[in-house]
């Protein structure tokens, strides 16, 4: 007892831990959300909103992808009349073998009596152009000079290689 108030000490009770482990937590109620009609109506108007934008978003792909085809179309086109109009390589060896095979032309020089053709005297001067060491595909362009008086035929290769061959 107290000695001035006459009162009993208030004598507190001690929580331990175990105590406090046992002790269930309850957990707080939870309402339910109500949903007033006001609220759904915005809802649903919000809802048509969106899908009213995605459609004009799908509609706006669309014809953009409807432009991108037509544009890769033209180009194709395009591309396909500049692959016809490009020069075609040249002919191959068969090709030009074939072309100078068609041809019937043959042009003969007559002097004296003596003859030889064109084509001899032209391979007479590979035949020369190859043994001073030159390759037959080297030759771009010959010219031939016929001199039936003198009884040779001068030639001039690629602008840089000159000489000369017996006509008969």
């Amino acid at each position: 007892m107290n000695a001035k108030s006459g009162k009993k000490p208030e004598v507190k009770p001690v929580v331990t831990t175990a105590q406090t482990k046992e002790a269930e937590v309850k957990p707080a109620e939870t309402k339910e959300a109500e949903v007033k009609p006001a609220e759904t109506k915005t809802l649903e108007a919000k809802a048509a909103e969106v899908k009213a934008a995605a459609s004009a978003v799908e509609a706006k792909a669309t014809e953009k992808l409807a432009n991108v085809k037509e544009t890769v179309k033209e180009t194709t086109e395009a591309v396909k009349e500049e692959v016809k109009k490009a020069p075609k390589k040249k002919a191959t060896r068969k090709a030009a073998a074939k072309k100078q095979s068609e041809s019937e032309t043959e042009v003969f020089v007559e002097y004296y009596g003596q003859q030889s053709s064109v084509e001899e005297i032209t391979n007479k001067v590979k035949e020369v152009f190859v043994s001073e060491g030159h390759r037959v595909s080297t030759i771009k362009s010959l010219k031939l000079y016929l001199k039936p008086e003198d009884g040779f035929a001068y030639y001039v290769i690629n602008e840089k290689f000159a000489g000369r061959v017996p006509l008969f």
